[in-house]
């Protein structure tokens, strides 16, 4: 489950095209369409501007989130319980 307590579906990586828009990989990936600009902005994710719709680069995408899923918990190090229970909106100690 993603920080905004949705939980994508599992994602056919294989037959995605190379490349999707920010509203695609937000449905995705359960982000806010915001929180995607943002990864692009901080070359969490790769992307590119095409006339004036921005495109996400789907193993950018695949990466960014086996990566995030892989550290857990580990994401929140240096974060407060109080923190990571307002950013996660549950209670992760328990």
């Amino acid at each position: 489950m993603n920080g905004n307590g949705h939980t994508p579906t599992a994602i056919d990586w294989a037959n995605m095209p190379e490349w999707i828009t920010t509203e695609e990989a937000a449905e995705l990936s359960g982000y806010d369409v915001q929180h995607v600009r943002r990864l692009m902005r901080e070359n969490k994710i790769a992307g590119r501007k095409a006339g004036t719709m921005w495109w996400i680069d789907t193993d950018s995408l695949k990466d960014y989130l086996a990566t995030i899923a892989a550290l857990g918990t580990k994401k929140y190090a240096g974060v407060s319980q109080e923190q990571i229970e307002e950013i996660s909106g549950r209670d992760l100690a328990n």
